[in-house]
């Protein structure tokens, strides 16, 4: 979507797209569209606020009681893949490298029982790497220990694979019911740019064999258990990538992000979701506007920050307000490294440790790391910045190169997400004025963004 005549100021951002002029201003967090002479009126009149809201953690720390989600378990650094992009590849600045390290049964076993007790039902075990396949031994012993000694918990594993040296394991896949989140970035001319074995040779044709041959052995799994984790590296492959999953993929999409650029030492790689292409949101919209199915890929582009939308707070000018976007540390994920130290996520590196599988998490150092989120946020966001109650970056968002998190992090965030907030909020006032039905759907229920098949392979 294109954005002309672009007016940020304080409280308030206004610009024109190609469905007429809007305006988003913070005081009431209010999407208005009209005619650009009006808006300028309404802006002026914003900006002339003296308005500073900060940022609560009372909301988030209510959730210390809540039941822990998802456990990642880091079964292996060992990976058969050099893929051009990969954050652990040595092409970042302190990241971890792949290694020889694996998780011992021992290790998976404390952090299963720590885990398991605390956990929701129904609860997630998920397994990452590495390559994963290169420790199914262990993914066996962990599924099959965790349904004998808690059968009351309705427990679903996963992993994320490149689904390459799949080798003898197809029969453990199925007989276990493991959903799988398969790294495939689209058409074989785009994932064999980047997604290359350790050898030098491609790997798209190997792994569509592979997973046409698990459908043939157990029809219906591709549909009820695999989907696609994509990575687009270059902002033209996406329209590619977008047509090869809604016409030729096997496999759904579940997944579909950019480049990470913190760290990365040699910026070859671009972030095309700084800036979405103009066709695609067009497109998203025909579909809304026509009333018809919207393919998921198009969802997993679009939707999310609607969501976010229009479930925001209408509160006129609140004093404090909510970290939203950020979920209570090693709740909704636990991420248990090979050696059984404890991290926020997969995401986060070995950055912030809050805890190991000998003594369990730590408060103190869960605490501090939400009172430090909250400051940054502070300090980045209170003063001057117009998306501060529409932008909901987690704690990750503000992860430093050189360790822990910092505002010098969280401000590398920032010109993609006003980029990405300025497309959304063009595609939202569109479908507020054209079809204000499809945001009430995806309000109340979310559709296959929240299907629990789905939602097992985030």
């Amino acid at each position: 979507m294109k954005i002309e005549r672009l007016s940020q100021g304080r409280n308030s951002v206004l610009f024109d797209s190609p469905y007429g002029s809007v305006l988003y201003e913070k005081l009431s967090n209010t999407i208005h569209a009209g005619r650009r002479t009006e808006l300028e009126g309404l802006q002026s009149k914003t900006e002339g606020v003296d308005y500073h809201p900060i940022f609560e953690t009372e909301t988030l720390q209510g959730r210390k009681s809540d039941p822990l989600e998802g456990l990642i378990l880091n079964v292996t650094e060992r990976c058969n893949f050099s893929c051009n992009y990969c954050i652990y590849s040595g092409s970042y600045s302190n990241e971890r490298r792949n290694g020889a390290s694996t998780m011992s049964f021992e290790t998976a076993k404390e952090g299963i029982d720590l885990f398991m007790p605390r956990a929701a039902n129904p609860a997630l075990i998920s397994f990452y790497g590495g390559e994963p396949l290169n420790n199914m031994d262990l993914i066996k012993r962990v599924i099959d220990y965790t349904q004998e000694e808690y059968p009351s918990k309705q427990t679903s594993f996963s992993m994320t694979t490149n689904f390459y040296d799949v080798g003898g394991c197809f029969e453990d896949i199925i007989g276990r019911r493991i959903n799988l989140l398969v790294s495939l970035d689209g058409p074989r001319e785009i994932h064999d740019r980047n997604r290359v074995h350790q050898n030098g040779n491609p790997t798209w044709e190997r792994i569509m064999e592979n997973l046409f041959f698990l459908e043939r052995c157990s029809p219906g799994y591709l549909e009820g258990h695999v989907g696609a984790s994509v990575t687009c590296a270059r902002v033209e492959d996406l329209e590619r990538i977008v047509k090869f999953f809604m016409e030729e993929s096997p496999i759904r999409v579940s997944r579909i992000g950019g480049i990470e650029q913190k760290g990365l030492k040699n910026r070859t790689f671009e972030n095309p979701f700084s800036s979405v292409t103009s066709s695609l949101s067009s497109e998203f919209l025909d579909y809304v506007t026509r009333g018809e199915m919207v393919p998921d890929v198009y969802r997993l582009l679009f939707e999310q920050q609607l969501v976010l939308m229009t479930m925001r707070s209408k509160e006129k000018i609140p004093g404090m307000i909510k970290l939203a976007g950020t979920c209570y540390p090693g709740k909704r994920k636990l991420f248990v490294d090979t050696d059984g130290k404890f991290y926020m996520c997969e995401k986060f590196g070995r950055r912030m440790p809050i805890g190991d599988t000998n003594g369990g998490t730590s408060q103190i150092l869960i605490d501090d790391a939400i009172e430090e989120f909250a400051r940054i946020r502070n300090n980045v966001c209170t003063n001057d910045c117009w998306a501060q109650r529409i932008c909901s970056p987690c704690i990750q968002s503000a992860k430093d190169v050189n360790g822990g998190i910092s505002e010098e992090g969280l401000k590398e965030m920032c010109k993609s997400c006003k980029s990405n907030l300025l497309v959304s909020l063009g595609i939202y006032s569109r479908i507020s004025q054209l079809s204000e039905g499809y945001l009430n759907q995806i309000n109340m229920d979310q559709t296959q963004l929240n299907k629990p098949e789905v939602k097992t392979w985030i």
